[in-house]
């Protein structure tokens, strides 16, 4: 942990915190300010809210930079919450012209129940060119499968006797001996409600043994069937089933043979060579549609399957399981549009009140329809996770000179050898939309400092807030997100140690990564695979923002 902490804090260090303290040594004496509603880590609703609390001996109290509302002893402001975390902020100058604050963060928005699934957590749409993608791969696993040898078991084809005279004077079977057939091609246009799906057998060769006898006479001899191509059609629809699995149906399938021929000339006269080819036609025709129908659905099912996007990894050492289910399948004239509820599962052992998970108000999301595959991840889905692993309890640590995790040397320039460092997060970290980008956004990271016995004092607490721009990138196929120069705001809500070891404080949290290692570590973590189909290769994703302000767009091209 010791070791963790010392890399991420030269990252905090080279990417440059801003820290505001603005501490006096009349910030801990006589005047009085402090928030009575909203109080630090309140859940509310966005937008306005009235901000109450008391105040004396401080002038010019503003809330947020506007002037305050003062009736005796108690102050009241209207402000405006933004969706996220919301830092309140009050402001006074004392009788010594400084300036004193107090800030509180709280979260505001609309939040859901972290107990039911996020319902359109990934649109996906297979484009037309992507369904071009999956058709060839479903005709490459027909290809590998024997539908030859299916065919060629389903014995007898024909199979009739003829009388002379009330005797059975001509008994005559065929069977399939073999059947040879160019590699199947699959080629389905997207319709409005169903895909227009043609199967096309480049050429099939049927050798056809028959056999039986002739007034006693027995007779083996060879025919042939063949057909320049075979065409297959149909249309598919596709659908969720109530285990939240796709189900794909082949609807009204026929089946056209071209340049269809046949050689049956050792046949003996005796036997009527047209009803033996009809049949024989026939019962081909229906066991090319019968196999092509029994195979077909399935492997469309598990091509689309892929975009469901559950996995399982790992979140700072906490095993985290991420499960997808369809919830909705729709066809258009452009391709197929796929709609994912998710559930997270995270094990820990935080303890945590809450109101739920930051969720945003329903935008469906209008994914591209050009291009192989477009997916729209939304907002919800990440603060879902985030959520979990803060309910968890992955943002609280502990560190102590005790037990090894707090170096000695830290605590110098506190003027102390032994201490604990105590940090745990009231509010979950959330992500929001903030300049056409997404901005992650955390309040009430509370760090308690320990020493004992120590020169400066025995104890200071220091509340975080952090707001950074995250940079969406494409790495490996997988979406990750790279959190940029984050702004701390840091607030000192109790200590007996004095401005000079207040400042110490907040230089020790700084230089250690104090209250957001976790954070930068969990963001470091999270990443999500791209939505592919098959072993199809990804050759290039580009990663935008919706339009809609709560959806993150990816659209992927493959090869």
């Amino acid at each position: 942990m010791a070791r963790r902490f010392l890399s991420l804090s030269v990252l905090l260090f080279t990417i440059g915190c801003k820290a505001d303290s603005s501490l006096t040594e009349d910030d801990f004496v006589d005047p009085v300010l402090e928030f009575t509603n909203p109080v630090a880590a309140d859940w509310l609703p966005a937008g306005e809210t009235t901000v109450t609390g008391r105040v004396e001996g401080l002038d010019d109290l503003q809330i947020n930079g506007a002037p305050a509302e003062i009736d005796g002893d108690t102050f009241s402001a209207t402000i405006t919450l933004d969706r996220g975390i919301n830092v309140i902020e009050a402001s006074g100058t004392d009788g010594n012209d400084h300036t004193r604050f107090e800030r509180a963060s709280v979260i505001a928005g609309e939040f859901a129940d972290p107990g039911r699934p996020v319902k359109e957590a990934v649109v996906a749409r297979l484009n037309t060119s992507g369904i071009d993608f999956a058709m060839d791969m479903v005709g490459d696993m027909i290809n590998d499968m024997d539908i030859e040898g299916a065919i060629a078991g389903a014995n007898p084809v024909y199979e009739d006797t003829y009388g002379v005279w009330s005797w059975d004077a001509v008994y005559v079977r065929a069977d399939i001996g073999s059947l040879d057939m160019g590699n199947i091609q699959l080629d389905a246009n997207p319709e409005e409600a169903y895909l227009d799906l043609t199967v096309t057998i480049p050429w099939l060769d049927v050798w056809v043994p028959v056999y039986g006898d002739i007034l006693g006479w027995d007779f083996d001899v060879d025919a042939w069937i063949w057909a320049s191509s075979a065409e297959i059609t149909g249309y598919v629809t596709v659908d969720v089933d109530n285990n939240d699995k796709l189900v794909a149906d082949l609807h009204s399938p026929t089946v056209q043979l071209y340049g269809f021929g046949y050689d049956t000339s050792l046949l003996p006269g005796e036997i009527e060579t047209y009803i033996l080819v009809d049949t024989i036609r026939e019962a081909l025709e229906d066991m090319l549609v019968e196999q092509i129908s029994e195979a077909v659905p399935p492997l469309i099912e598990e091509q689309l399957a892929d975009l469901d996007l559950s996995f399982e990894t790992e979140l700072l050492d906490r095993d985290v399981a991420i499960e997808a289910g369809f919830t909705r399948a729709t066809i258009d004239e452009k391709g197929i549009e796929l709609i994912t509820k998710i559930d997270v599962d995270m094990k820990g052992k935080g303890e945590a009140t809450y109101a739920g998970y930051l969720a945003a108000d329903e935008k469906y999301p209008k994914v591209s329809r050009s291009g192989d595959l477009a997916a729209a991840i939304s907002d919800d889905m990440l603060n879902r996770v985030l959520f979990e692993a803060w309910r968890s309890g992955i943002m609280d640590i502990e560190l102590s000179t005790e037990d090894g995790s707090l170096a000695p040397e830290m605590l110098m320039a506190l003027k102390a050898t032994t201490g604990t460092v105590k940090v745990h997060a009231d509010l979950p970290p959330v992500i929001v939309e903030h300049d056409k980008n997404i901005q992650l956004q955390a309040g009430e990271i509370i760090v308690d400092i320990y020493t004992p016995n120590g020169a400066m004092g025995d104890h200071v607490q220091l509340s975080i807030a952090v707001y950074g721009d995250i940079d969406l990138e494409v790495k490996k196929n997988k979406l990750k997100l790279d959190l940029q120069t984050p702004e701390l705001i840091i607030t000192v809500r109790d200590t007996d140690w004095g401005r000079s070891g207040s400042d110490e404080a907040v230089n020790l949290l700084l230089d250690n990564s104090f209250g957001i290692e976790s954070l930068l570590g969990l963001l470091g973590d999270m990443s999500f695979d791209l939505p592919t189909i098959g072993d199809v290769n990804i050759a290039d994703a580009q990663v935008d923002r919706n339009k809609n302000g709560v959806y993150t767009d990816i659209n992927i091209e493959l090869n």
